[in-house]
């Protein structure tokens, strides 16, 4: 799967809520968790309104590929929801778009003992379609990120104080839970924004809760990053092996979550199939 097909995707799907007029609509939130056998659990949820993906592909919704997922779509009160889980024996079989989720050892205690330490890092990529201040239709040139002017004129301000009101009470949520307890869960810089990290649970769950309207604001258009370190245990597939991630499924694991079984292995079925991995 390219990069610029997960680009595409995202800004369809967000810019679509704001060319329905319905600009700042959705909430999208994604919850890990992670055992010390190395097994874990990703869900994914999305709700917006259902005008939002009218007449779209609904796959296009989907954000886990492999291990392939269970799906459920409801709707209710003319809001959509999509939600997907998972499960994984180890982090590296875990193929998503639009975000890699990586895993570091980074300390093992005094002379071995004790709980060893990690570093979590989660990035989500960012497009133009993810802020309702989109003014390009998706899927046509992305914009260049737009400064904001030093002198706003009384229109303008009031207009973007309308738009960020509007957004109020949604949000782009990561929450993880993990095999120990945190030591460090880093506040993600938005601009001149912070948005700090919440723990729960004696420290084994973190969440960050970015409200739409920081987005906005601050008119980001970066990837998120989202970091954490933690001690505790938790098993590589390997024993050498320091550190594992996610990946963004390529045009072999897109094959592999359609119940296709290509002979001759991902660099056989990638040379045969260029096309497809753009």
């Amino acid at each position: 799967m390219s990069q610029a097909w997960i680009k595409w995707t995202t800004g369809w799907l967000l810019g679509g809520c704001l060319l329905a007029g319905l600009g700042g609509c959705f909430d999208y939130s994604v919850d890990l968790s992670l055992a010390e056998t190395g097994r874990g659990t990703l869900e994914v949820s999305l709700d917006l309104p259902v005008e939002a993906a009218s007449g779209q592909d609904i796959a296009h919704l989907d954000t886990i590929v492999l291990p392939v997922p269970t799906r459920e779509r409801a709707e209710r009160d003319g809001r959509l929801t999509v939600r997907e889980q998972t499960s994984f024996d180890f982090l590296d079989d875990l193929a998503a778009r639009r975000m890699i989720i990586r895993l570091d050892e980074i300390g093992t205690g005094i002379v071995g003992l004790g709980d060893y330490a990690y570093r979590l890092t989660a990035t989500m990529e960012m497009a133009e379609g993810d802020l309702p201040d989109r003014e390009v239709l998706p899927g046509v040139e992305l914009e260049k990120r737009q400064v904001k002017p030093e002198v706003e004129d009384l229109a303008a301000r009031r207009a973007r104080e309308l738009r960020a009101r509007s957004l109020a009470g949604h949000h782009l949520t990561f929450a993880v839970t993990l095999p120990g307890r945190v030591e460090t869960a880093r506040p993600l810089i938005l601009g001149h924004s912070r948005v700090e990290a919440t723990t729960s649970r004696g420290g084994a769950r973190v969440e960050w809760k970015v409200p739409l309207a920081v987005l906005f604001n601050e008119n980001w258009r970066s990837t998120l990053t989202f970091s954490l370190d933690f001690k505790g245990y938790t098993t590589f597939r390997s024993y050498e092996q320091k550190y594992a991630a996610s990946h963004h499924p390529d045009a072999y694991d897109e094959a592999l979550a359609r119940g296709e079984n290509p002979p001759g292995g991902r660099k056989r079925y990638l040379e045969l199939h260029p096309q497809r991995n753009r």
